[in-house]
């Protein structure tokens, strides 16, 4: 498509009177989003994993390729500044500091650079958000069609939809096999955010009626509880500062008794499952998980041996994040039968050493019907950015989604369709957060990647787009 046709064949009135040329760079940026859109749609949900891990830096190439992007090249180089200059004070401070894994930090956070990088108000495309939207709602009817059919075999095969069943429940992350990794709670993840962000185009649209139920139904079939948990969470705290009469409405009804009846489902099926929930809580306070004996070693003996830790961390990648994880040579099959990768090396920090190896290795030497759960292991995002990072990125992380959520607040306008827009992208970023709970979900772009992709662009047009937002006959 050449530049004079855009134009006329896409009309845009961007707010404070924008110049043609304004428009023709907001259209060359969306077009070139919309790429990486699909771009990350095919490697994220491909069982070829480490691709999912290039995903965003593809996605950083190919969209400063076709934009020639100043700012987004002023944004990247930034990062890489900002990342250099602090690795040879942590060099310098942390015991047997373990480069590689400070490299590969870049890659696990990938997802999270990348929607740094890309500048956000030339987003604000309505063109740009409809054809997501249309994407989204026929990769969501694909795989959810697929991950039914997976629940429904496994089932046949074990009796029922309970206990480890849901775990053959992975899309065409994992399509066919079945063994123990992470495909499963990345679909979970990915159908939840792609569930979230179609809310709007489906209560407005009445369109992706089939793809939304099948959705939810293989998100139930997937059976990761903390999804279920986290997602119904962010769900309610968002209606409840965006929306508190949503469900007196008759649309809302409907959708309220949609949920009612997911949420009864989801206890009879899984009913095994979410009674792991008290033994989980009564061992943690004990201090019996290694989860809790990891948490007391980081708050009462590391800022003794460490004392900077608590306010600027001990590095990137040298304690439990993914990347850290990676970096030992071990996180692949687990310490007890590790699958090396070819040209990394392998080694730990000393912090990691000795506050975490000991845990991670008995639950892999000595595993319990509990260690299979990520519940149960010394690992999570909101610890990693902690430890690693200390008080301040933790201040900022929570300073960032602050800003978010107010200025999402703030779009919000008498026009129902905007307020039902910002619910539903405020929960998306709560759901986010939540996840940091749970396990290293933020260095995780197969799980991320599409649904921040999404999200970027919906905030684009609710917070810098037109005051009022018609969706497309698509």
């Amino acid at each position: 498509m050449t530049d004079a046709a855009f134009p006329s064949l896409y009309p845009l009135t961007l707010p404070h009177g924008a110049s043609e040329d304004t428009l023709r760079r907001t259209f060359i940026y969306s077009r070139s989003y919309f790429y990486m859109f699909l771009l990350a749609i095919a490697l994220c949900w491909s069982p070829l994993k480490p691709l999912a891990y290039l995903a965003p830096w593809l996605g950083v190439g190919v969209f400063l390729l076709l934009t020639r992007s100043q700012r987004a090249l002023s944004r990247l180089l930034f990062v890489l500044l900002v990342w250099g200059l602090t690795l040879p004070l942590y060099a310098l401070l942390t015991p047997n500091f373990v480069l590689h894994s400070a490299v590969l930090t870049l890659l696990t956070y990938g997802a999270f650079i990348f929607v740094f990088v890309v500048p956000t108000k030339s987003l604000a495309h309505p063109w740009l958000l409809e054809r997501m939207l249309a994407v989204a709602r026929w990769v969501l009817l694909f795989e959810a069609s697929w991950g039914i059919g997976q629940g429904i075999l496994a089932a046949s095969r074990t009796g029922t939809f309970d206990g480890a069943t849901g775990d053959a429940v992975a899309g065409t992350i994992r399509p066919f096999a079945v063994y123990p990794d992470f495909s499963n709670p990345m679909f979970a993840v990915n159908v939840t955010l792609l569930l979230f962000c179609l809310l709007p185009y489906l209560y407005y649209k009445g369109k992706g009626k089939v793809a939304f139920v099948l959705g939810s139904i293989a998100l139930v079939l997937a059976s990761v509880l903390h999804v279920l948990i986290f997602a119904v969470g962010a769900f309610l705290v968002s209606l409840v500062i965006y929306y508190p009469s949503f469900f007196f409405r008759k649309k809302g009804s409907i959708i309220l008794v949609f949920l009612a009846i997911i949420s009864i489902v989801a206890l009879f099926l899984l009913s095994t499952n979410f009674s792991t929930l008290r033994s989980f809580v009564v061992h943690t306070v004990e201090g019996r998980t290694p989860r809790a004996q990891v948490l007391r070693r980081v708050f009462t003996e590391m800022p003794n041996e460490y004392p900077w830790m608590p306010i600027i961390g001990i590095g990137p990648g040298q304690f439990s994040s993914r990347a850290g994880l990676i970096g030992t040579g071990m996180y692949f099959g687990g310490p007890a039968n590790p699958r090396s990768v070819p040209f990394l090396p392998e080694g730990m920090s000393t912090p990691f050493r000795s506050y975490v190896w000991d845990l991670w290795l008995n639950m892999s030497i000595r595993p319990t019907v509990n260690d299979s759960s990520s519940t149960y292991k010394p690992f999570f995002s909101w610890l990693s950015i902690y430890v690693e990072y200390g008080a301040i990125a933790v201040l900022v992380t929570l300073g960032f989604i602050t800003q978010i959520l107010w200025r999402l607040r703030r779009s919000v306008t008498r026009n129902s369709l905007r307020r039902l827009q910002a619910m539903s992208l405020s929960a998306s970023v709560l759901f986010v957060f939540m996840l940091g709970a749970q396990e290293n979900y933020w260095e995780t772009s197969q799980a991320l990647l599409v649904g921040l992709l999404l999200m970027k662009a919906l905030y684009a047009n609710l917070v810098y787009g037109q005051s009022r937002t018609k969706f497309l006959n698509l």
